[in-house]
């Protein structure tokens, strides 16, 4: 059988769309800012996993120091006092199964710490989407935004602007500074300062090539978000003067010009994802050359012999250095993606000109403005 209502479970108080209804309400009369209402909508959520980050990111350094330990244990082997603990079996299980169980706890917190980033995200799109859905039931938007403006606004801004992972790469990007400082100090305390220095370089180059490329990326997000409201003005513009366009023949120059569009569109996207392969093949290649130049550093310019305790623990603390620059990709576009679209949910909000109070209830029509160039949307009501 299918599902039914009985069979959903029940959604928490402040996650009904009723509560952050009236939460968007109070935040929109009060600071009239699309940022702040949707931190309104979500800040719990996002508090509970911003404390769940923290026993979260120090778990993650347990599991080399534990490492580090094992392997010491396992080179010397059991030592000739039996009085001293640490020379026995019982301490080198007692490692492995702790380092097993700080593995698997660091995990289960990961999956944790995203479902409620998820639950923050959620409610951050259903304050958006009821911010856009009512100001696109207004008539003064309807004489300035085509349909397809409008739908771009409903389908593609609220949910890049309050995605779970824009709200999660907020967190990790207060935390990474001092993960990748607690990293280095710790690797700088097994191969010795020059080496890692040379990870750090290494890192912070690769970092810049990041940065770089989200830039990039930021200007390309903008102009696809123009050409395909342009690409929907033009439909809606065809479709409002069909019976023209028939009687005159003009179907090919038409659909020609949408094409124009569309191509336009296709060659940013294009680039977009050349850019985005490019992060990628860095993100490969940066655990590879960032351990190696610190080893290579380490056996070469120190002169000193490298063991297989120190080999192992080297590359997981380089593996958790390398953890920002393999974060910082998506931590940059998730930020640039999400205020390019909160900054148009914002005009439109502006043009509109709501009230707190006219959030509450059914959309109001707050009269039609002096006509303008687009198409009457098939949501307005009936004036």
């Amino acid at each position: 059988r299918g599902l039914d209502r009985p069979d959903l479970p029940t959604l928490p108080r402040t996650d009904t769309p009723a509560y952050i209804q009236s939460v968007v309400a109070s935040s929109w009369g009060q600071h009239r800012s699309v940022l702040r209402t949707a931190l309104a909508a979500g800040w719990r959520p996002m508090l509970g996993s911003a404390l769940l980050s923290i026993p979260t990111n120090a778990l993650a350094f347990a599991a080399p120091l534990l490492l580090h330990r094992l392997i010491d244990w396992l080179a010397q082997g059991p030592g000739p006092d039996p009085a001293d603990w640490r020379s026995s079996p019982a301490y080198g299980y007692l490692l492995a199964v702790a380092l097993w169980a700080s593995t698997l706890l660091y995990w289960q917190l990961v999956e944790l710490w995203w479902f409620v980033g998820v639950r923050a995200g959620n409610n951050m799109r259903t304050a958006l989407s009821h911010l856009t859905y009512h100001a696109a039931l207004c008539r003064r938007v309807t004489t300035k935004y085509t349909v397809g403006q409008l739908h771009n606004l409903l389908s593609t801004d609220c949910n890049k602007a309050a995605d779970a992972y824009p709200v999660c790469s907020l967190q990790k990007l207060v935390i990474l500074p001092f993960q990748c400082g607690l990293s280095v100090y710790f690797l700088a305390r097994l191969l010795g300062p020059i080496p890692s220095l040379v990870a750090l370089a290494l890192t912070v180059l690769l970092v810049g090539t990041t940065f770089a490329t989200s830039l990039l990326t930021k200007r390309l997000v903008g102009a696809i978000q123009v050409h395909r409201d342009r690409r929907g003005q033009s439909m809606a513009e065809a479709l409002r003067h069909i019976k023209a366009i028939k009687c005159w023949a003009g179907e090919p120059s038409i659909f020609a010009h949408i094409q124009d569009r569309r191509a336009a569109e296709l060659r940013q996207q294009g680039q977009t994802q050349y850019l985005q392969a490019a992060s990628g093949f860095q993100t490969m290649i940066a655990p590879v050359l960032v351990s190696t130049g610190a080893l290579l550093v380490y056996v070469h310019v120190s002169g000193r012999n490298l063991d297989s305790a120190t080999a192992f623990t080297s590359l997981a603390w380089i593996n958790l250095l390398l953890d920002t620059v393999q974060s910082l990709p998506g931590v940059f576009t998730a930020a640039i993606s999400c205020v390019v679209s909160a900054r148009r949910i914002q005009r439109l909000m502006d043009d509109v000109g709501l009230q707190g109070s006219d959030l509450l209830g059914a959309p109001v029509d707050l009269g039609a403005a002096s006509p303008g160039p687009g198409t009457p949307s098939p949501l307005s009501p009936p004036g």
